[in-house]
Formats: structure tokens, C-alpha cells, sequence
């Protein structure tokens, strides 16, 4: 049924007023030296034990018993306190390792507030490598060639006119099948352009569509392949757009320009996974609706879709709110990752079997897509990440009219730049991809608990939290999502600065990859999720996820709890 995406983002339960807006960290639970007693493998076992025994009554006095002594580790004497010696910002905690009663109810509960006077981490900057020539560096060294899996599909959606979401069995509304309209030559791309429709692009969707996606596509699965597609998710370390992956594989050839200022984007780290999005700020908007009004060359592109994708001989309306999208998981130098991304339409083949087996469950795989451009700049690592084997271009005048039509495909585009392109070309297929694994690898060194105190508490006190909401489940108790308590999840922008000069000297010069932790107040409040569709939000990631997240680890958490109760009684018998 179609998901009206404001709608549902509405949905989630507003966020309570704020109360004790600076509750003391020692009020957030035990001691150091206390918790690391708890979560000691014996009082796991014993705890496991327990759990699987105990009546009701012993259940009672245990509770009141591990109250008390929570509460006398939360006000130790000073002398304890004195001598207390400083943990690491960041332990990792076994899976299955916390008991329901670590933390009373009303601390859960509490917003997870930044320390008093805490300063946001510092920039931290990485050089990009220098950029080469037809797929030799300047010194005479071969780039080596890096791994990327070929994509495989997880799932799809569509977007009507409307802009509603649709998933399920009509998850395929808004694809289109290709057409090689056999008289495109001499066709005039601005045939239609006084009826185009745009879509609203100062409401800032994020991640939005892609992770609702996945969130139907868990939630309708069969259960015997839920718990591989949430160990799948839970496994993978970035998430993101693919027009995201794009820019940063292409960063390395990117020069300063009037055009070309670098670009932004924010990022957030939750159970191990990094979210990553495209910034967009009141400034932004501004700039993309003054390049609105230059129409005519935008206009272009989509009116050669409209014409290589409609009926022969008919041409549809231009209307960008219409969208089919993919979802693929794949792995760049052994980075998992899952990618979303508009697909222009599939091979005629695909479309017509699509069209006969309406019912059918399976994914349509990137070895049907095809990428429509009417541009002869072709640097490909758009079709790479998302595995589109086929690329059709139309060349057109200045006037706007279609002079040529060819298909050209993916993999043989780096061997074809390599042997017809300029001596001075500087694009390199291997090295985008290459360097784009490195900037990834610099973002999750970053962005990381080890390194960041606030995100450190944030995902330890997550874990502890699935973890607690686990064993209240076993126990059928009822499952509270307290989404409160994360209202502080720590958001960090990502920049891409240009090299500062061109020309000659300028081509010697190397661009720059920025990380700094935005301020939640003014940047992240104010800014980031001003321009979100309404509704409550951790970070920017919409609260439906975030729930998802919670209950997604709870689910392998209650997995690996059996598994090892399993085991214990076959080694028993």
C-alpha cells in the first residue's frame, strides 16, 4: 500500500518536555570497577542460570537485592571515588553480558546530555593522494587495482507523482523499461519543458526512503531469512546513497572552480554502522534554486529519459518526483556496504517478465539496469557502485536537438578512456575507487568510540540497553522504546575542500577530506533537522529506524542467548 513518507515520520511519538536537563553522570549507574564485576564471565553465567530458575518471588528479592546495591554503588564515599582510577573512553562488552537490573528505570530514561563545558572534537583532516595520468601516477607506478564486489539487490521502491512511497508488490509502479526509440535523431529536448514538474528540494528526505526500504523488507521477510538480512544489516559498516559514494570516489579529481567549492556531508555512527548523508543547509536550497533557474540544460537530461523510456513514438511528462530505486549490498576493499540509488530503467526483457509475474518476490538485479545521460564527460563510477552493466547516451547540439544515440558498456569504459583519451586525461576508474576506500576508511578511524567520549557512552549505553529489553523480553515482559534517551547522538560533518589553486601549479595541488562533531543545539537542531520532514529523530536518522535498530539487536542478542543455552544443555547431557 502506498506509505506517505511525512505521514509516517509524523507518526513517532513527540519527545517528552525536559526534566533534570543536567543529571550527574554518577546517577547514570554503577562504578567502573562495580560494572566490570557484573559483566565478568562468571556473574554472566550465574546471571543466565538464574534466569531460567528462579520463581517469581526469588525473582522479587533478587530485584530488591540488586537495587540496594546499585544504589550504594551510585553514592560511593569520596575516599572510593579518590581512588577510583580512570577506565578507557570505549570497552567493548559481550554480547549477552548485562543484567536487567544494572540500571533502575528512572536513569535509563534520562536524556544522555553531553558533559558541562565538553568541547566538540576537533577537526581532523585527510590529504587525498595525488591524481595520475591514464592509470600511471606521475612517478611511472600502476595503480593497483582495488576490490569491488559486484552488487547484489536487496530490495526496491518506488515514488509516485505524489512523492508517496510505495513497497511491497508495488514496489515496481514507477519502473520504466528502455526504449530505443528508433527517430530520437533530430529530437528537440525541450519538447514538454513549460509542463515539467520538480520535486520540492527544500524538504530534506536524507536517508529517509532507502532505510524505510529496508525497514518493510524486515518486517515482511520470511522469518527464516529475518535474522541473516538483520545480521547482514548489523554487519554493515557504512549506509548511504550512492550519489554520496560517487562524490567521494571522485574527490581526487575534483579542482577548485566557480562551480566547485568542495562539497558536505553529515555522518553519524549507530551500533557499529555509519550513516552517511548529504548536508543540506538554508544555503544550499538557495544555491540549487538559483541553478534552477538556468532550466534549459537540466531540462535536457530529463527529457531524454522521458523520451528513451516512454512508448515508441509518445513522450511522457517530465516529473522528477517520480523515482524507482535500488538497494544493493556490495564491499569496496572489504568495506561493507549497503548503497540506494535511482535506477533510470531496466532492459526491455527484464521489464516484460517483470510485467507477466507481477507476484514475483525477487529482486530485479543491476545486471538489468541501464544509466541514461546525455553527457559525453563520462566518468563511470556511478554505474560501478550500483552495478549498472550499460550506458546510453545521447549527444546533442547546443540548440538541444539529438544528433547521436549509442550504448556503451560499463566495464570496457576504463580500457576506452585509457586508449582514445588525451595523453594529459587524468581519469582513472581504479584510482576513484581506490580513494574512495581510503576516505571511507579515514571516516570510520574518525568517527569512532575510541576516539570520541560522547559516541563511546552512546553506544555502550545502547548495547545495555537492547540488552536489558532482551531478557525483559524472555521474560515476556512488555518492550518500552525510550527514544528520549538519545536525543544527544553525537552527528559529525564531512567536508571535501578543493586544492586552493588550478592551472599548472594548481594540478600539483591535492584536495582535502574534513571531519568535525557539529554542535547538537545550533547545527543539528537548528539546521539538520529543521529541514527534515516533521517527526522525532535521533541525529537525522528518522525514528521508525531508529526503533528498528533497537529491536534488530534485540533479535540477534535473544538469538545468541538461546544459542548458548542450547549449548550448555547438549554439553550437560
Amino acid at each position: 500500500m502506498p506509505v506517505n513518507l511525512a505521514h509516517l515520520l509524523n507518526s513517532a511519538p513527540a519527545s517528552p518536555p525536559r526534566s533534570n536537563p543536567r543529571r550527574s553522570i554518577e546517577n547514570n549507574g554503577p562504578l567502573p570497577s562495580r560494572l566490570r564485576e557484573l559483566l565478568s564471565p562468571t556473574a554472566i553465567r550465574q546471571s543466565i542460570d538464574q534466569n531460567t530458575t528462579i520463581t517469581s518471588d526469588q525473582q522479587s528479592d533478587q530485584q530488591s537485592n540488586q537495587q540496594s546495591n546499585q544504589e550504594q554503588d551510585n553514592h560511593p564515599n569520596q575516599s572510593e571515588g579518590s581512588n577510583q582510577q580512570h577506565e578507557p573512553v570505549h570497552q567493548e562488552t559481550p554480547l549477552n553480558a548485562i543484567q536487567p537490573n544494572l540500571f533502575t528505570s528512572s536513569a535509563s530514561r534520562e536524556p544522555l546530555y553531553p558533559p558541562e563545558n565538553r568541547k566538540p572534537m576537533q577537526a581532523v583532516t585527510f590529504q587525498l593522494p595525488p591524481p595520475v595520468y591514464n592509470g600511471v601516477f606521475q612517478s611511472g607506478k600502476q595503480i593497483k587495482d582495488p576490490i569491488y564486489q559486484k552488487p547484489i539487490a536487496m530490495s526496491s521502491f518506488s515514488y509516485t507523482k505524489g512523492r508517496q512511497m510505495l513497497n511491497g508488490l508495488r514496489r515496481f509502479e514507477s519502473l520504466r523499461p528502455f526504449v530505443d526509440a528508433p527517430d530520437c535523431i533530430g529530437f528537440d529536448l525541450r519538447t514538454g519543458i513549460d509542463e515539467r514538474i520538480y520535486r520540492d528540494e527544500s524538504v530534506d528526505e536524507g536517508l529517509d526512503g532507502m532505510l524505510l526500504c529496508l525497514s518493510h523488507q524486515l518486517e515482511s521477510c520470511e522469518k527464516t531469512a529475518r535474522l541473516g538480512l538483520l545480521r547482514r544489516i548489523a554487519e554493515t559498516e557504512f549506509i548511504t546513497w550512492r550519489g554520496m559514494l560517487t562524490k567521494i570516489c571522485s574527490a581526487v579529481y575534483e579542482g577548485s572552480s566557480s562551480h566547485n567549492s568542495g562539497w558536505e556531508m553529515n555522518a553519524m555512527m549507530v551500533n557499529g554502522t555509519i550513516y552517511i548523508e548529504e548536508s543540506v543547509t538554508p544555503e544550499s536550497i538557495a544555491a540549487k534554486q538559483t541553478e534552477s533557474q538556468n532550466i534549459i540544460p537540466t531540462y535536457f537530461g530529463h527529457s531524454y529519459e522521458s523520451l528513451m523510456t516512454s512508448a515508441i513514438g509518445g513522450f511522457d511528462q517530465v516529473d522528477t518526483n517520480i523515482q524507482w530505486c535500488s538497494v544493493v549490498k556490495t564491499n569496496l576493499n572489504q568495506i561493507k556496504l549497503i548503497l540506494g540509488g535511482e535506477v533510470d530503467c531496466i532492459k526491455p526483457e527484464g521489464f516484460h517478465q517483470l510485467q507477466t509475474h507481477l507476484e514475483n518476490k525477487t529482486e530485479i538485479q543491476p545486471d538489468e539496469f541501464i544509466e541514461i545521460k546525455t553527457s559525453a564527460l563520462i566518468t563511470n563510477d556511478r554505474e560501478i557502485l550500483l552495478g549498472t552493466p550499460l550506458i546510453n547516451i545521447g549527444f546533442r547540439d547546443k540548440s538541444g536537438f539529438i544528433r547521436k544515440s549509442e550504448s556503451l558498456v560499463t566495464k570496457e569504459i576504463p580500457a576506452l578512456v585509457k586508449s582514445e583519451a588525451d595523453p594529459s586525461s587524468r581519469w582513472s576508474a581504479s584510482l576513484c575507487l581506490d580513494t574512495g576506500a581510503k576516505i571511507l576508511k579515514f571516516i570510520k578511524e574518525t568517527i569512532d568510540p575510541k576516539r570520541h567520549d560522547q559516541l563511546a557512552r552512546h553506544e555502550s549505553e545502547f548495547k545495555k540497553y537492547c540488552a536489558i529489553e532482551t531478557q525483559k523480553k524472555m521474560k515476556f515482559e512488555k518492550f518500552e522504546f525510550n527514544h528520549n534517551r538519545w536525543k544527544h547522538w553525537p552527528v559529525f560533518r564531512i567536508k571535501f575542500h578543493t586544492p586552493p589553486n588550478s592551472g599548472e601549479k594548481g594540478m600539483k595541488m591535492r584536495g582535502s577530506i574534513e571531519i568535525q562533531e557539529l554542535d547538537y543545539e545550533t547545527q543539528v537542531i537548528g539546521i539538520v533537522q529543521k529541514l527534515k520532514p516533521k517527526g522525532s529523530r535521533v541525529g537525522f536518522l528518522s525514528l521508525v529506524w531508529f526503533e528498528h535498530l533497537v529491536k534488530q539487536e534485540m533479535a540477534i542478542m535473544n538469538n545468541e542467548i538461546k544459542r548458548e543455552r542450547k549449548e550448555k544443555v547438549n554439553q550437560t547431557s
